[in-house]
């Protein structure tokens, strides 16, 4: 007994250290940015995070209220549809977003504090905006549980994608903040040692802050709203927005919650599988004509048609969440001179454009590899060896594929980051010999391991990622290759830049590097394959 009190008493002792040391932090923060921002802007800002953070962070409860994981038992309780869902969100907020609450009160008395015009009204709005961000994000989540039932029931049409579009927004404006913060820190000096000073990153990191509230004057927001009611006074135009503006939420609440929350517990939606002419229907239909053999238009039906495995990645389809977040960090470098800062533009188009068509042509066998991995196929590959085809055709099947899903996607974030960036002559053929390395290397390094250690006694597929062998194919052979070609291309480029060596210069020797990788890697994945053509037919079945 004794020992489960100490026990209890050090955990509150800790929790209460760590609020401790996280006002301390805070409030030195926002002493020093009194120093860039007004008392006006260090509302805004403050509103403006208590009214983001419920809207943002409850988005991943979605998945926990929409299918939990003790939905049998509850369904065979007396609870209704609405109360089932009311107890599973409760006990969702209560065990991962409670422990936020104390934060936002933190931050809520430090602003208090160091502002000096503001009254108790600041409180008073402070707990209306966050009660009201609080409802909002509830019926946010209500509607994304609609649309996630609606995509297995009607097929991935405009809902989807403008969802996954309203996620990758909110990627793109965090990895914007963040990427205009840091770049325009880096590039403020050509002098290094200056660069890492701590009022020089506060005074970049508010700069940045202030430019994102003037954007936001122009709108109407209830922060600002908000904002305005406690820095100068609540006019009658500001009440009357207020009033209309808790009204409608209010309503919404309402009626999503009374008609439409639990709606779908108790019923069989995750089994109705689509057949409407949607968006992965039309993405068949055309890679069904780019496609002349008869072994890729087998594994693109067999992918699009999987509705089970794809509903867990189907954002893979639609312009996926982490483009954006490369968008926005590359948005951060827009019109920065990086003319005494060679080496940030090196390191800044080798980063962006690589892990662009990295995720672009390696994504098919990250997103789906109950797909695209060459054993997913399972037992099914008997057929072709019955028929006499070799094997070998299933595996270039599936690279072709890889490569064809990753085209859309990466000619259209390709086209962002140029329009952005504005690559010079000299930085072209380095930039097209990374691209043309990852996309005729990186389908392979992803799929030769099931090539080269095929299991077909799968029950499920998502048993394809736990085989021994592929894990260590991953960790001693695909990471350690691309380290490789970090090592060789990058690190050395650097270090001519360091060493004085021309500009120009550096770019042409990165596109030869950079090229010899994509022969030598074409090489070996060649003899590989040669020497897979008779062992691919002896597989045990």
């Amino acid at each position: 007994m004794l020992t489960r009190n100490a026990t209890i008493a050090s955990m509150i002792l800790l929790t209460l250290l760590k609020y401790g040391l996280i006002g301390v932090g805070l409030f030195i923060f926002i002493h020093k940015g009194k120093v860039y921002l007004s008392n006006w802007e260090l509302v805004c800002t403050t509103y403006l995070l208590l009214f983001l953070s419920p809207v943002i962070g409850n988005l991943g409860l979605v998945k926990r209220v929409l299918a939990p994981v003790d939905e049998i038992l509850l369904s065979t309780s007396p609870l209704s549809n609405r109360q089932i869902f009311l107890f599973n969100y409760t006990v969702s907020f209560v065990t991962k977003k409670l422990p936020e609450i104390p934060f936002m009160i933190i931050l809520t008395f430090v602003v208090w504090y160091n502002v000096d015009v503001l009254s108790w009204s600041f409180w008073i709005f402070s707990i209306l905006l966050y009660v009201t961000a609080q409802v909002i994000s509830f019926c946010l989540m209500i509607s994304l549980c609609l649309l996630q039932v609606n995509r297995y029931r009607k097929g991935y049409r405009w809902g989807t994608f403008l969802y996954v579009m309203f996620c990758g927004m909110l990627m793109f404006f965090i990895s914007f903040f963040i990427s205009k913060t840091t770049f325009s820190w880096l590039t403020s000096t050509p002098n290094i040692k200056d660069v890492f000073s701590m009022p020089l990153f506060l005074k970049h990191f508010f700069q940045t802050v202030r430019v994102i509230l003037q954007f936001k004057q122009s709108l109407l927001t209830p922060d600002l709203v908000a904002a305005k009611a406690s820095i100068y006074s609540l006019d009658i135009s500001l009440l009357l927005y207020l009033i209309l503006y808790i009204g409608f939420v209010a309503l919404m609440f309402a009626i999503l919650f009374y008609y439409r929350a639990g709606f779908w517990y108790r019923t069989s939606w995750r089994i109705e599988v689509s057949q409407h002419k949607d968006w992965l229907w039309l993405l068949e239909r055309i890679f069904l004509l780019l496609a002349r053999d008869i072994h890729t238009r087998i594994q693109i039906k067999q992918l699009l048609r999987n509705r089970l495995q794809i509903a867990s990645d189907y954002a893979f389809f639609f312009f996926n969440y982490f483009n954006y977040l490369w968008i926005g960090i590359a948005a951060g470098l827009y019109q920065i001179d990086f003319t005494e800062h060679p080496l940030i533009r090196l390191i800044s188009l080798f980063m962006l454009f690589n892990i662009v068509a990295r995720d672009s042509f390696g994504g098919g066998v990250i997103w789906f590899p109950g797909m695209m991995k060459f054993d997913s196929d399972g037992r099914a590959l008997q057929l072709y060896r019955i028929s006499g085809e070799n094997l070998i055709h299933v595996y270039k099947a599936k690279i072709r594929v890889q490569r064809w899903l990753g085209s859309l996607d990466f000619l259209i974030m390709f086209s962002v980051l140029v329009y952005i960036l504005k690559p010079s002559l000299v930085e072209w053929p380095f930039i097209i010999s990374l691209c043309a390395m990852n996309f005729f290397c990186i389908p392979h390094l992803k799929t030769i391991p099931s090539l080269m250690f095929p299991r077909l006694t799968r029950q499920h597929y998502t048993e394809n990622e736990d085989y021994l062998e592929a894990t260590l194919w991953q960790e001693n052979i695909e990471k350690k290759t691309q380290q490789i070609f970090f090592l060789i291309g990058l690190l050395s480029l650097v270090a001519l830049l360091i060493l004085h060596v021309d500009t120009s210069l550096v770019y042409w020797i990165g596109s030869l590097i950079y090229t010899l990788c994509l022969i030598c890697g074409l090489l070996v994945f060649h003899v590989l394959l040669e020497r897979q053509k008779i062992k691919s037919n002896e597989f045990p079945m």
